[in-house]
């Protein structure tokens, strides 16, 4: 991973410049093109809470054919000079310009390493080439460009790196690494910043990094990250630049083509900047004839700013002020007295090309659906992939010489919607179309909608929603309201149109992932029939334990899951990683069919202080199919990782996990019900827990659970006796009508094994260590309060029942973030918590029971978290857990995180603890 962190003194006024260069998606070629500046003026003060941005639409100038490359670079670099002089007489702040706008791309490689420049890398050393011409006298592009932005507050570049092919393998032929680059310059001409284009569209002649780069600086208006044109679609480096680096605002200098209905230039950038909600400032170039248009200035979730439109016909200078940080509503320049935003038309550059769309979206092998009535409500599927409609059209006569159609496309069928780059793709979309086989998109309509609303439950989180009219300006985002309810296996999204009195020419929303790669371990769930130890009792003789678990299964016809050992044979001398005793063990979870057999077999991921036994290479995700569901396998301590369960469920599709388990829990947010419901809530599948009894070491409880249904039954910590549970539980937790979860349909059987006792009391194993974290004290019978940790804050409001409710206990806010202190101890985890509980003293110790009654009659606890794994729990005495009903938990996940809550209401039981827990997975400590 390639990270650059660069840092400007708030104090230091300063300007600076990105220029990046980039293949023209339309030819096989090269281009210099792309450039992005930036200067402190008098507009923005070091604590300001907005700026101002400025981006330009560019006609490219030169002609390919006749003059030489350089020429046509000149060509456009006197005009870039011109409109930067513009942008600093408005008080712009920063500027981006287009990729493609210095040269047309139409060039071999050969030409490519005659323009290409070696660009110093400014992690390496501080380079000003502007200060030592002498030193690149061979890179005229960089010190021309380097000196415009000392100054004039302008630069350019791509980077040529040279290589040995005799040393390095993956050298090219000619002897160099060509990449497709974004360079920034500060205003005293200095590299602060390089980003090597990851994903690149037909770009032959240019070599791909060999890891990702995420690339920010610092600067006084908030953090800047770096991406080019087709990177776009992609997860890195655009999204997590946002969600792990704290990218405010993304430069995204771009030369798109429209590939219409729903992936129009500005659809993708405002689609993607309220997803991410970050600002985005894009800059395209206009060649109108290939569908190559449309540049804005976006604020995330507050929408556009200032964008151009199809209809242009001159180059634009768009400037706008836009906050620092889009999240914020209060920030001065999104007040209606202060919005301020500007387009000036460059009229010596001016086109006279007609727009055509360059490509567009493949319809075949998917789901059109056209719209014959003025209202109507309907669901249609493709792939299991399902988009939901209601709509209602502002007259009876709306859709009259109008064909308007409901598309539903999913690429896991196997057909790819994108003809180009086929990619993972689902969208839900209404959008006109002018002939009945949906061939050909119009850019303009005359239908109105009172209102309409598309729904889908997405297999991503990543979804980015669009709505255009005629001659695909965007609707105001006023008219509309997008929402992502995001859980751990996909996103259930919505997007409401209304009181919009204008024609509705497209609506959807998208998402757009890298393609999923299905890997199985184990020969695809072990579905080895001949293996049917119960069959073939002498082939085991030497395995009496996989014998007697499989004869267990045949005899009582039921599937039998056990966890147990599994040794695999290997060889030390072929092997440089077998152990020196010649085989591997494995903790293993085993499953058996009703006849015996062996259906699947999984290999422990994370194992807790056993050193006996050998960590597999890869984490293992293993299912297997029955009449009542897909099920999944993982063991313990797994649990509070995201692989392999997280991602059974989200990327597998199971439905009920088998989790066999040694677990003690530490108290108060670990206990081993709170974990289990928390993780079975949230993931929104059935669990089925099997706990041991060693109450003396907090190892205790078992359960049944069922998604957002909460627990079906369960042991407590004051279980005595071996416990069979047996529950019906829907196939599908998600599923609210499922016969079982009715009242008077629910079962559930708790049997106690009476000749298998135990006398030990519960005994805590650990407890939370609080001494790096926040903690405040409950002192008032009402209140509303916030405590922080390091960023992470934790809000409480809260009721108690009686005044004297808090007389004799000692109840604790507190909030957790271990970014800064790893816990625990042993195993360190990337950990957020917000929760309220009973301690006794200082919170050395937690209680099991709540002696006094603490009653409350109402209770909040809500937190901004850095992930999207969070874990809901609240338990009442005995560390029983409060029944579902009486709880709500919403989870409004965002790309960078999420925004969580927890209520209880109408409880009139003692409250023990109540938690949120986040597992920050990706940040864990090494």
């Amino acid at each position: 991973m390639d990270v650059s962190t660069l840092k400007m003194s708030d104090n230091d006024f300063r300007q600076f410049i990105v220029i990046r260069s980039q293949l023209k998606h339309s030819n096989i070629g090269f281009t210099i093109a792309g450039v992005f500046a930036y200067r402190l003026t008098t507009f923005v003060s070091p604590k300001s809470d907005c700026f101002r941005a400025a981006v330009y639409e560019h006609i490219p100038q030169g002609n390919r054919s006749t003059d030489e490359p350089s020429v046509v670079i000149q060509k456009n670099l006197n005009v870039y000079k011109q409109i930067a002089s513009k942008a600093a007489e408005n008080g712009a702040n920063i500027m981006v310009f287009p990729e493609d706008g210095l040269i047309d791309p139409a060039f071999s490689r050969k030409i490519v390493a005659t323009i290409t420049e070696a660009i110093p890398d400014p992690r390496h050393g501080v380079y000003n080439p502007c200060d030592k011409p002498l030193d690149y006298k061979s890179s005229p592009i960089t010190l021309t460009l380097s000196c415009l932005a000392k100054d004039n507050h302008m630069y350019v570049g791509a980077d040529r790196i040279e290589c040995n092919i005799t040393s390095d393998p993956k050298c090219p032929k000619d002897g160099h690494y060509m990449y497709n680059t974004a360079v920034a310059f500060d205003p005293n001409g200095a590299i602060v910043a390089k980003y090597h284009k990851t994903h690149l569209f037909f770009e032959v002649e240019y070599n791909t990094p060999s890891e990702v780069e995420f690339i920010y600086f610092d600067t006084p208006f908030g953090r800047m990250g770096l991406y080019i044109c087709f990177d776009v679609l992609f997860k890195n480096p655009g999204t997590q630049d946002v969600a792990k680096y704290g990218v405010q605002t993304m430069i995204f200098p771009t030369d798109w083509f429209d590939e219409l209905p729903l992936r129009s230039a500005k659809q993708l950038q405002e689609g993607w900047s309220v997803a991410n909600r970050v600002n985005l400032l894009a800059a395209n170039v206009l060649e109108p004839q290939i569908g190559s248009v449309g540049s804005g200035i976006y604020a995330g979730q507050n929408g556009p700013i200032v964008y151009t439109d199809i209809t242009t016909k001159t180059a634009k200078l768009l400037i706008a002020d836009i906050p620092v940080d889009s999240r914020n509503p209060s920030a001065s320049c999104l007040k209606p007295d202060h919005r301020f935003n500007k387009t000036i038309s460059i009229e010596t550059l001016k086109t006279d090309a007609k727009y055509q769309m360059a490509a567009k979206m493949y319809t075949k092998g998917h789901i059109l659906k056209e719209l014959t009535e003025s209202e109507g409500s309907s669901v249609v599927c493709d792939s299991g992939f399902c988009c939901h409609l209601n709509y209602s059209l502002n007259s009876v006569d709306g859709l009259t010489g109008q064909s308007f159609w409901w598309f539903v496309g999913n690429t896991s069928s196997g057909h790819p919607i994108s003809q180009i780059y086929p990619m993972c793709e689902e969208i839900c979309g209404v959008f006109r179309c002018d002939d009945d086989r949906c061939e050909s998109f119009p850019t303009s309509t005359s239908t109105v909608f009172k209102w309409l609303r598309l729904s889908a439950t997405f297999s991503t989180n990543y979804t980015y929603p669009s709505l255009t009219t005629n001659d695909l300006a965007l609707v105001p985002k006023q008219y509309w309201v997008y929402e992502n309810r995001q859980q751990m296996n996909g996103s259930e999204v919505s997007l409401d149109l209304n009181n919009y009195d204008k024609p509705l020419l497209t609506m959807g929303n998208q998402s757009i992932d890298d393609p999923k790669i299905i890997i199985q371990k184990n020969l695809n769930v072990y579905k080895q029939i001949a293996s049917k130890a119960a069959e073939n009792p002498l082939d085991y003789k030497f395995s009496p334990i996989t014998l007697t678990l499989s004869c267990l299964a045949k005899d009582n016809h039921i599937y039998v899951m056990a966890d147990y050992g599994d040794r695999i044979e290997c060889n030390i001398t072929s092997d440089p990683k077998c152990p020196r005793d010649g085989h591997y063990m494995y903790n293993t979870a085993v499953a058996f069919d009703p006849n015996g057999a062996i259906v699947a077999k999984y290999h422990k991921t994370h194992l807790h202080l056993e050193k006996q036994y050998n960590t597999p290479t890869e984490a293992e995700f293993i299912y297997f199919d029955t009449s009542f569901g897909r099920i999944g396998l993982q063991i313990c301590f797994d649990m509070l990782y995201k692989n392999p369960g997280t991602e059974d469920v989200a990327k597998y599709g199971v439905q009920t996990m088998l989790y066999p388990t040694y677990m003690g829990g530490g108290l108060s947010i670990y206990s081993t019900k709170q974990l289990h419901e928390g993780w079975s809530v949230t993931n929104r599948v059935n669990l089925l827990v099997a706990n041991v009894l060693v109450p003396q070491f907090g190892v205790v409880a078992s359960g049944i659970y069922s998604g957002q249904n909460g627990p079906i039954v369960y042991t407590n910590i004051t279980s005595k006796t071996a416990t069979l549970l047996i529950a019906d539980i829907p196939v599908d937790s998600r599923n609210p009508s499922a016969s079982c979860l009715k009242p008077g349909h629910r079962f559930t059987k708790t049997i106690s094994i009476d000749s298998i006792k135990t006398d030990a009391e519960y005994e805590t194993e650990g407890k939370l260590d609080t001494k790096y974290f926040s903690l405040k004290k409950l002192t008032a019978s009402e209140s509303s309060s916030v405590v922080c940790d390091s960023g992470f804050c934790c809000h409480l409001n809260y009721s108690i029942k009686s005044a004297d409710g808090l007389k004799d206990e000692s109840f604790w806010l507190f909030a957790g973030n271990s970014s800064r202190h790893p816990y625990p101890e042993v195993y360190p985890m990337c950990e957020e918590i917000c929760g309220v509980f009973r301690c006794d003293g200082e919170c050395e110790s937690y209680p099991t029971r709540v002696t006094q009654q603490t009653v409350f009659t109402s209770i909040r606890l809500s937190a901004t978290f850095s992930t999207n794994y969070t874990y809901p729990s609240l338990t009442t005495n005995d560390l029983a857990l409060v029944p579902k009903q009486y709880w709500v938990y919403e989870n409004r996940q965002q790309i960078n995180g999420s925004e969580v809550s927890l209520d209880l209401h109408n409880y009139d039981k003692p409250l023990l603890a109540m938690h949120l827990y986040g597992r920050c997975f990706d940040r864990d400590p090494l």
